[in-house]
Parts: C-alpha cells; sequence; structure tokens
C-alpha cells in the first residue's frame, strides 16, 4: 500500500488526522471513498452492470485463483497500484467473482 499517497487523500478529503499515523489516515481515505462509492450507488463487479461474465466462463475454477494472485502479484504493472493487494485479496475476487449473482443475466436465445 502506499499509505503517505493515501493519508494526503484523506487529509484533502476532511477525513484524515494530522495527529495519527499515514496507515490509519490511509485507512481513513479508503473507508471515505467506500462510503461514497455506497452513497452514490456506484457499481464495483461486472454483475452490477449487467455483465455475465465469471472466472468459470474462461475455463478458470478455484484452483486456479492461488497462482493466478501469484502471477498477478509477480506483474510489475501493479507496482502502481495505490494499494498492493495480498494473495488472498486477489483470491477473494476471484472467488467472488465465480458466484453467481441474482443480476447475471444469460443471453436471450437467437
Amino acid at each position: 500500500m502506499r499509505p503517505g499517497r493515501l493519508a494526503a487523500i484523506a487529509l484533502a478529503l476532511g477525513r484524515g488526522d494530522p495527529g495519527r499515523d499515514s496507515d490509519w489516515n490511509a485507512e481513513a481515505a479508503i473507508a471515505s471513498i467506500n462510503e461514497l462509492r455506497e452513497r452514490i450507488g456506484l457499481a464495483v463487479r461486472p454483475a452490477d452492470f449487467g455483465i455475465a461474465v465469471r472466472p468459470a466462463d474462461f475455463g478458470i475454477a478455484a484452483p486456479d485463483f492461488a497462482p493466478i494472485a501469484q502471477s498477478a502479484l509477480a506483474d510489475e504493472v501493479i507496482a502502481n497500484a495505490p494499494r498492493l493487494p495480498t494473495a488472498a485479496e486477489i483470491e477473494s475476487i476471484l472467488a467472488t467473482a465465480d458466484l453467481p449473482s441474482p443480476a447475471r443475466r444469460t443471453p436471450d436465445p437467437p
């Protein structure tokens, strides 16, 4: 995680505390953005947009999640992420994406 950058965001949003450390302020920034996302109803999963795509649609199953997570963490592009995820978090994202959703739509027959 880049706590310094996120701490600055918390302070800019008026949700930070200069008396607290960067980690605390980074968490405050993340919480603020999540609260805003929920308040305005911003979609975060493909199913929220009505997109019916799951890892299983690409032949990816739960046993594949750990190697995918390790590969993602080894990719140099992830260094630009504002917060570096853990392997467990990546696996959780994949597992959650693989759950059927009430919003999941199936294509209409031709």
